[in-house]
């Protein structure tokens, strides 16, 4: 963890490590930092306390692939969970801070309308702002369009009470477009990247919301 100081100069101020720490686990793949008014969210005190996000995962489920933090929430991402028993269906967990500053309390475990599907891999780009969350699923299947990809848009309008509100997909979907790779949300505004759109050019798609 670093922070910068009045001199624009950074400085090491903790190192993180995970308390179940296991042979590749991968933490550390993906950071994340939200600012605060006047200080970094991840400034001290450290949150080192949380619940372990699922008793079955193991290495291979790369949960903390993507991870995004706004504030208080955190969002993470597992696009190789078997949800459901379906393979690489993926999920995602949505966490707040705790009120004592020192741990995250578990939300919700955020899956698809569309269902558990094999190689959906739901999960694989998250982001958050405020109460709303968005979260790709590159391998979802459109029509007769096998991965053309989509994101999924949640807002709690209770807070901590998450659920589904919008289904994104592509104006133009196509086979292997993976749409949903990539996503990001801010205010009224959410975007999503379609990597192989067009046989690999790609495209990038933005939806605004109105009365957020």
């Amino acid at each position: 963890m670093f922070t910068i100081d009045a001199n624009n100069s950074w400085a090491e101020q903790a190192l993180l490590t995970a308390s179940d720490a296991t042979a590749g686990a991968r933490f550390g793949h993906s950071v994340a930092l939200s600012r605060w008014t006047g200080a970094y969210a991840l400034g001290p005190p450290w949150p080192t306390s949380g619940p372990t996000l699922d008793p079955t995962a193991d290495a291979f489920l790369t949960v903390g692939t993507k991870v995004t933090v706004d504030v208080l929430n955190v969002v993470v991402g597992a696009p190789l969970h078997p949800t459901g028993g379906a393979v690489d269906a993926g999920q995602a967990y949505v966490f707040h801070c705790d009120s004592t500053g020192t741990g995250y309390v578990e939300d919700a475990v955020l899956t698809p309308s569309t269902g558990a599907v094999a190689g959906d891999e739901f999960g694989s780009s998250v982001d958050v702002d405020a109460n709303h969350v968005v979260v790709g699923a590159p391998g979802l299947d459109f029509d007769i369009f096998v991965d053309a990809g989509g994101a999924f848009l949640y807002t709690a309008d209770v807070p901590t009470t998450w659920s589904e509100t919008d289904l994104l997909r592509a104006s133009e979907s196509q086979d292997g477009a993976e749409a949903g790779g990539a996503v990001g949300i801010s205010g009224p505004h959410a975007l999503m990247g379609a990597q192989h759109h067009n046989n690999a050019p790609g495209s990038g798609y933005v939806w605004a919301y109105f009365g957020w």
